[in-house]
């Protein structure tokens, strides 16, 4: 309780009682007030729109993926027939020296085909990201409306962080 709270108490003999805001009180309270559930809403739209870029971008990902996994069965399904066709070829046509010359020539292209393109999809992967643009957007507009709000009139708005 504050002085003038302690004295007006001792002067009504006991009873409190609180004097309604002043109109400029309100207007202050009513004004944090929006503020703070114009923030809220500001997050929670902030959240739901993350949310909703994730899922698009996970649905995205995973008929990717199931496409990947089923073409990549069926072409190395293929491959192996065409491999077992050259061997068998290589038997058939020269005994059983030309088949295990084949069969080294075939492993040696394979093992630098397959390094190749492993070092090629790494360094992809590693220089892309998740990226959701609509956020990155979203919050930059943030960042410029709240930086015009603390410019026009608001003192009570804190410090931008650093």
């Amino acid at each position: 309780m504050t002085s003038s709270e302690q004295a007006f108490f001792f002067l009504t003999g006991g009873s409190v009682q609180r004097q309604p805001d002043s109109p400029s009180a309100a207007g202050f309270n009513a004004a944090i007030q929006g503020l703070s559930e114009g923030f809220s809403n500001l997050v929670r739209q902030h959240v739901e729109l993350a949310r909703h870029e994730a899922k698009d971008e996970l649905k995205q990902v995973a008929t990717q993926v199931i496409g990947l996994v089923v073409f990549g069965a069926i072409a190395l399904v293929g491959y192996l027939l065409l491999l077992a066709a050259i061997v068998l070829l290589a038997l058939w046509l020269g005994g059983v020296g030309p088949m295990f010359i084949a069969c080294a020539i075939l492993a040696g292209l394979h093992l630098a085909v397959s390094g190749v393109a492993i070092a090629r999809l790494s360094s992809q992967l590693s220089e892309s990201g998740v990226s959701l643009p609509q956020i990155s957007e979203e919050l930059e507009r943030n960042k410029q409306w709240i930086k015009q709000l603390r410019k026009s009139s608001s003192p009570q708005l804190p410090a931008e962080p650093s």
